[in-house]
């Protein structure tokens, strides 16, 4: 009697293991479907696009920059102070579009690298800080996109804006970064992170994240802040509110050229 029941109970034992091997070989499955169908899908935004061509990409560029131009001839001709400031919020609107709705569009899927320096969407690979800079000059900013973007994120909000437009923030809960973002105000920001740089998209009830991301799906892509895994993991955070910053705009409509902090 005693030997059935041990013979029971290693039967038991086996059993109960076999299932458990099971479960960690289904959650792996599942786990390696989802990370593989999530670069996947974001690899195929653009193909299914027709629209998000490259040479759409370009006559984006040229719009965008059509535009500047035709602000710079209302700000020369104005001599109304307040007719400026209107001037520099519509510049301050089309730079948000641009940065955080229309070009990235075309670079979602983009394949990440370390070593990336692509300047086209869809061709090769990129950085993050390549893809800060590139989008920063397909939108008009005349930036040194190469020395930039090979900067500290630190030196490149430092670059682009003035420190009353910078906030730090050290061991910051992800939710009260965001809620801090959201406080901050609606438009762009540049984020400098332990090892990463990216965008931050506040529109008014969400705040996203695009960037190059390093983890996968290890392309462009863009996320909910508050579910980004690689924001949620960085001990350290600066941000630039750059879209605020009025002397840097003025910078954008007069295509003065932005010197690196090096």
């Amino acid at each position: 009697m005693v030997n059935m029941k041990m013979n029971k109970d290693k039967v038991r034992f086996v059993f109960k293991y076999i299932i458990l091997i099971e479960l960690i070989v289904l959650v792996f499955v599942l786990l390696s479907a989802l990370f593989s169908g999530s670069e996947s899908k974001a690899k195929m935004k653009n193909s299914l696009d027709p629209k998000l061509n490259l040479q759409n990409y370009k006559l984006l560029v040229a719009e965008i920059e059509e535009k500047r131009g035709n602000l710079v001839k209302l700000y020369a001709k104005s001599t109304s102070g307040a007719h400026k400031k209107r001037i520099i919020q519509e510049a301050k609107t089309l730079i948000t579009n641009a940065v955080a709705c229309e070009l990235p569009l075309y670079w979602y899927g983009t394949p990440w690298n370390f070593h990336g320096t692509t300047e086209l969407p869809q061709q090769g690979n990129i950085a993050c800080g390549y893809f800060v800079s590139t989008i920063l000059r397909d939108t008009g900013f005349d930036v040194e996109r190469i020395s930039l973007a090979q900067q500290a994120s630190e030196n490149i909000i430092k670059s682009l804006t003035d420190e009353q437009y910078i906030e730090r923030f050290s061991n910051t809960p992800i939710e009260d970064f965001v809620d801090a973002v959201k406080a901050l105000g609606i438009g762009i920001y540049i984020v400098g992170l332990d090892m990463h740089t990216g965008l931050l998209f506040n529109n008014g009830e969400n705040v996203y994240f695009i960037h190059a991301s390093y983890i996968q799906p290890k392309c462009v892509v863009w996320e909910e802040a508050l579910q980004s895994y690689i924001l949620k993991a960085s001990k350290y955070r600066i941000i630039g509110y750059i879209s605020a910053d009025d002397r840097l705009i003025i910078k954008w409509l007069l295509n003065k050229r932005i010197v690196t902090c090096k």
